[in-house]
């Protein structure tokens, strides 16, 4: 008996297809995500802030509408806007649904690397 035979090989067909893949060299391997793509960013567009109101346009191009008594804005909802929250600033958010559809819950701001 060879050391070949006694090797362990693959206890399904899905990770011998894995394997397989994994040894080609045409096809990039998937790599982990980063924190950093893990949260949703976009930037204020606009911001009535006699309103409480504004919009945000996400990195994918959409813009999701906001109400600032409805959006937590580090750790309380207020209906006033946060110091730092101005037209032009890349935030991080959260959405859910609701009767109007997709609005902003949770907004913070982003530190520049």
């Amino acid at each position: 008996m060879s050391a070949e035979e006694n090797a362990p090989g693959p206890s399904s067909g899905r990770q011998a297809e894995r394997a397989a893949a994994d040894s080609r060299t045409d096809m990039p391997r998937e790599e982990s995500a980063a924190p950093s793509t893990l949260i949703s960013t976009g930037t204020v567009i606009h911001l009535a802030r006699g309103l409480g109101t504004g919009r945000l346009r996400a990195t994918t191009g959409r813009e999701l509408e906001f109400e600032l008594r409805f959006v937590d804005t580090g750790g309380v909802t207020r209906p006033e806007p946060p110091e730092w929250l101005r037209e032009g600033t890349v935030v991080g958010y959260d959405v859910a649904w609701t009767s109007r559809g997709l609005r902003v819950c949770r907004l913070f701001p982003l530190r520049s690397p």
